[in-house]
């Protein structure tokens, strides 16, 4: 009895086991960065979108502290404003599997932008002589 149980799930084990081996390919996926967009302001651009999307959970308690008055300084001072803009902690944050979710297209392009174009604090105006 215990013979005729045996080859069963020896051809069962033997089965899934090349299913699962043949069946899994390797993927590389290559992200696109976003197209730039240009003229973004900290202030009136990145801001907005933490304190609608950010602040709820990065208020202080958990890291990096996303707060108006202290967002700028806590992500450049965290190491998430690193360059090229792909690689900074801040883009990795929001494509990442956690967090991709609370921003739309529009938002991660902004943040993007804002990083690709040196993520200063605020735009520096262009001063015409007349």
């Amino acid at each position: 009895m215990m013979k005729i149980l045996n080859k069963p799930l020896l051809f069962f084990t033997v089965a899934a086991a090349v299913i699962y081996f043949t069946a899994c390919e390797k993927h590389t996926y290559v992200i696109e960065p976003p197209e730039i967009i240009s003229g973004i302001s900290y202030s009136q651009d990145i801001q907005p979108i933490f304190d609608s999307k950010c602040v709820r959970c990065h208020a202080g308690s958990t890291s990096p502290d996303l707060r108006q008055v202290n967002s700028y300084s806590a992500l450049s001072n965290g190491g998430y404003l690193s360059l090229p803009a792909e690689e900074s902690g801040l883009y990795k944050a929001i494509v990442d599997n956690m967090h991709s979710s609370f921003t739309n297209q529009d938002e991660k392009n902004k943040i993007y932008s804002w990083l690709a174009d040196g993520a200063k604090e605020e735009i520096e105006e262009e001063i015409e002589d007349n």
